[in-house]
């Protein structure tokens, strides 16, 4: 990818249809970055799925979904963040597996068959989760 990353952020309102827009930005992104097309269908499906997941968990105070997708030399980060009360947050700290909401482990490995971590964080009100896949770059013997 050089010393060029991609990075894409956008602000989402709780409408469904904009989760296109996430799509075709990690695309984009995942194109670039040089990620194989079967690389790229996974960690666009696993963005999409995250969003769809996320976009009920909006407040109506703050029903706005930050979504920052971006490009390193061997991975791509797609940080989904949204305002999130303490109490209805509880378990989200850490790694992978620790939950998002009802059924957040089982989430979790679904998103894990298709990136290579998910990761959790509540802090100061704010909810993020962000996934991570990285570049797997094919070497040729000669």
């Amino acid at each position: 990818m050089g010393d060029e990353h991609g990075r894409v952020e956008l602000l989402l309102s709780s409408d469904p249809r904009l989760v296109a827009g996430v799509a075709r930005a990690v695309e984009y992104i995942a194109e670039r970055a040089g990620f194989d097309a079967r690389a790229q269908a996974d960690l666009t499906a696993a963005a999409e799925e995250a969003c769809r997941d996320t976009l009920p968990l909006l407040s109506e105070a703050d029903p706005q979904l930050g979504v920052v997708i971006e490009g390193f030399a061997d991975r791509i980060e797609v940080a989904l963040e949204h305002g999130c009360r303490p109490a209805a947050s509880a378990g989200q700290e850490g790694l992978a597996g620790t939950g998002m909401g009802v059924g957040g482990a089982q989430k979790d490995s679904l998103l894990l068959s298709r990136v290579d971590r998910v990761l959790h964080c509540t802090q100061s009100g704010t909810c993020r989760t962000t996934l991570v896949k990285y570049l797997r770059v094919q070497r040729h013997e000669k």
